[in-house]
């Protein structure tokens, strides 16, 4: 009676060859390999051979194996006695891992502690180069923002020189205006005391509205500690108005201006009076002046 030809157990066996043979050639235990295992066929063998082995313990008879397996098993054994004996020793198929062997979770432990200590050497490495980086950057910063700063406060003190020429421009275009424009009036003020040196002069400029004015003194001596020149206005009733006071410096010749004029404005006088002014005068006049000339 012929056999019949069962395919699951034709696959069940090449799948048992194939983790013999594998077995063979590692030392790694039977439930190592059956977690190292994906392939469900080869893990339910394996699973079943490890069944298999453990009943052995309580003396359950083994199934017998097919003849053509059982001769394919004692002709690879005959050929691994003649290559030499294996290193693998038999117990080490079926017995649990001792003291000395690493269990699945024990050897993931170690994988992982030999990546991670690596990677936080990186990783620390890479965080000093990223800060010594940022800190030249800002160092980098910080030295714009000074140059900057410095470029900006230079810019506010030429700023600052050009309003100040632009306002001394301003009142020099207006007294030249006042001084070249029709109708204006000029008196000339002459020393008529002994403080004012006989080359000491001054000229007053009247726009032809009568309230604008423009008043240049040169040659007067600086003013005694605690004195200061003061300009009055006098009008046809003798009554001085005050047109402010003073202080010349040697060499420099002094210039005064207004928009506004006393009316009936007759004379000019300066007179020698205690600082900051007095509201008459009080002290000898310097220079005075009451002949005016309009010019066309």
């Amino acid at each position: 009676m012929s056999q019949e030809f069962d395919p699951t157990k034709e696959r069940d066996d090449a799948i048992l060859d194939r983790l013999l043979e594998r077995l063979s050639r590692s030392e790694d235990a039977l439930e190592r390999l059956l977690d190292e295992l994906t392939d469900e066929d080869e893990r339910r063998v394996c699973r079943e051979y490890l069944e298999t082995i453990g009943l052995l313990a309580y003396e359950v008879e083994p199934r017998p194996l097919a003849p053509e397996v059982k001769s394919r098993l004692m002709a690879k054994l005959e050929s691994s006695q003649q290559e030499g004996p294996s290193e693998v020793e038999p117990a080490t198929v079926a017995s649990f891992p001792s003291s000395g062997q690493r269990t699945p979770g024990e050897e993931k432990g170690s994988r992982w502690h030999d990546w991670a200590l690596p990677l936080a050497a990186g990783l620390v490495f890479a965080l000093l180069g990223l800060s010594g980086w940022q800190y030249v950057q800002l160092e980098k910063q910080r030295q714009t923002i000074d140059r900057l700063a410095d470029q900006l406060d230079q810019v506010h003190q030429q700023t600052t020189k050009l309003a100040e020429y632009q306002g001394r421009l301003d009142s020099v275009d207006s007294r030249l205006a006042l001084v070249t424009s029709s109708g204006v009036e000029v008196c000339t003020l002459k020393p008529v005391a002994d403080p004012a040196p006989a080359d000491s002069r001054g000229v007053l400029f009247v726009a032809s509205d009568r309230q604008h004015w423009y008043l240049k003194i040169e040659g007067l001596l600086p003013c005694p500690q605690g004195r200061s020149y003061q300009v009055w206005f006098i009008n046809q009733e003798g009554v001085p108005v005050s047109g402010g006071t003073f202080d010349p410096k040697v060499g420099v010749r002094v210039e005064l201006s207004s928009e506004t004029m006393p009316a009936g404005t007759v004379a000019v006088s300066i007179t020698l009076e205690p600082a900051g002014g007095s509201p008459e005068p009080s002290g000898p006049a310097v220079l005075y002046g009451d002949e005016a000339m309009r010019i066309l």
